[in-house]
């Protein structure tokens, strides 16, 4: 994996139902992760991660022009208000990761975290995500917060059977659950494996 580079790609609904509690959890949560896979970073020179945010609620938008540098990444708090465009989100990840030269990259990360359903048309770009070669070998984890998620989507967007979207049911798992997907991420796309257990004593 000599002189690869990762590209690490945060899909995250900042729609209204998002406001509060769950928008402040996952603003916490991110930050706080990014400590942990700058450690993996460290221990695996010849990698260079980038990260990327895109959030979506009415439309979608790229928080940075373009991918950062693990370590010249600073976050930013997020806002919500909106809808769920996830669609717009997948189209606009779908246009970067054509650019993707897979000689010099190890397969994506794409974690995506959600409240609710989308509203607008997803198919087409959760489509042409799966069908694509980079897509298609892209490492992606999907996070569900509450109960209002449509599970089927979720589990759609992963296009594996033998995992299972990640439930969220209060913030204290989402921390959780948000540290130990960057981790597990990443480790995948260096053909690593861990396991998780987290217990949920609350629901939202």
């Amino acid at each position: 994996m000599e002189n690869k580079i990762l590209h690490f790609i945060w899909m995250l609904d900042c729609s209204g139902s998002m406001t509060g509690e769950k928008i402040q959890s996952l603003n916490y949560a991110i930050r706080n992760a990014l400590p942990s896979i700058i450690d993996i970073a460290e221990k695996n020179k010849d990698i260079q991660i980038f990260m990327r945010i895109i959030k979506f609620s009415d439309g979608a938008q790229w928080l940075t022009e373009k991918p950062v540098e693990l370590d010249k990444f600073i976050w930013s708090d997020l806002q919500t208000g909106g809808i769920t465009d996830l669609g717009a989100a997948l189209d606009m990840v779908n246009e970067e990761l054509s650019k993707l030269d897979k000689k010099t990259n190890l397969p994506p990360v794409i974690i995506l975290v959600t409240d609710g359903q989308p509203t607008d048309n997803y198919e087409e770009g959760l489509r042409k995500l799966l069908s694509s070669e980079i897509g298609s070998q892209s490492v992606r984890i999907a996070i569900a917060i509450g109960e209002d998620v449509d599970n089927d989507i979720l589990q759609d967007f992963i296009g594996n059977n033998d995992e299972r979207p990640l439930q969220a049911g209060n913030s204290h798992s989402l921390i959780n659950l948000i540290k130990w997907s960057s981790i597990n991420a990443v480790d995948k796309s260096f053909q690593q494996v861990k396991e998780y257990n987290c217990d949920d004593d609350e629901i939202w």
